[in-house]
Formats: structure tokens, sequence, C-alpha cells
């Protein structure tokens, strides 16, 4: 089930539906419509499951009923509003952490285009390694092509 049709299903069942008039609409496509408002003489009334009792005849939904379905019903859209700024606030987090990545790695690049500097690795004791030209350059494209795949949105890449 889509969350539409959830959403339909809950409203359903929390709102007091007996005093509502549903009317379904076909249009001149064939699509089926749903209203409050008759928008002519051909609508179809329609009874909803739910609006009565089990022998489809109208009655009231007693208030402790009504009053635990709209409690469910305000329960579900606050949980669903939840996980959505959930999902939006990890969003930022991680948008926030590749963009410092990339300014990151943009900066270390643009060090290493200015030249004149001696590059280096620490070995496994911590100690400075320096590294040749054709290290170095094979270091420039591999930052290069990271830049050019994961941050051209973010960083102007030179």
């Amino acid at each position: 089930m889509n969350k539409t049709t959830i959403l339909f299903i809950i409203l359903s069942y929390s709102l007091p539906v007996a005093a509502t008039n549903i009317y379904r609409i076909v249009d001149e496509n064939g699509r089926v419509h749903y209203s409050q408002i008759p928008p002519h003489k051909d609508a179809e009334k329609v009874k909803l499951k739910g609006a009565g009792d089990s022998n489809g005849q109208s009655g009231n939904i007693d208030q402790a009923t009504l009053q635990e379905r709209q409690k469910r019903y305000s329960e579900y859209l606050e949980s669903e509003r939840l996980e959505r700024k959930q999902k939006r606030d990890q969003q930022k987090q991680e948008k926030a952490k590749r963009t410092a990545n990339c300014h990151s790695i943009r900066a270390e690049l643009e060090d290493m285009n200015q030249g004149g500097v001696l590059y280096y690795d620490l070995d496994e004791n911590g100690e400075r390694v320096y590294i040749d030209r054709s290290r170095v350059e094979a270091k420039k494209k591999r930052l290069r092509k990271y830049l050019d795949d994961n941050c051209r949105s973010i960083v102007k890449i030179n």
C-alpha cells in the first residue's frame, strides 16, 4: 500500500463520516474522482465502509472510539513528521561532510599545484618519507579525478 492509501484509510476511521456525503464522479477521460460536493446530477453518492454499523445502516461512532482513532491518527502523523525531519537532518549532515571533504581535497590539490614544496607520506613509525615527482603527479591525478567525480557541484575545480 502506498502512503496515500494508508492515509485515506486512517482518515476514514478517524473522522465522523456519518454526517458527510461523498460523491463518486467519473470524468470524460474515465478517471474516478471523489468529492463532498456533487459537480453535476450524474454524480454517484458513495456509502463508505465504517460509516455505520455492520448492517450498513448509518450510526454514530461513540465519542471514546472517535477520540481513540483521532489520537492514533495524530500519533501516526507525528511519527511520520519526526521520521521526515530525521531524514532531512541526516541528509544535511552528510552533505556538510561531503562539502568539507571536497574543500579539503581542493585545498590540498591547490597546494600541490603551487610547486616548490617537498611532499611526503608518513611511514609506519610516523616518520616522513619524501615522495618523488612521479608519485606527486599520480596523487594530483587521483585528487582531480575524485573532485571531478564527487565534487563538481560543490567546489570550483581548476
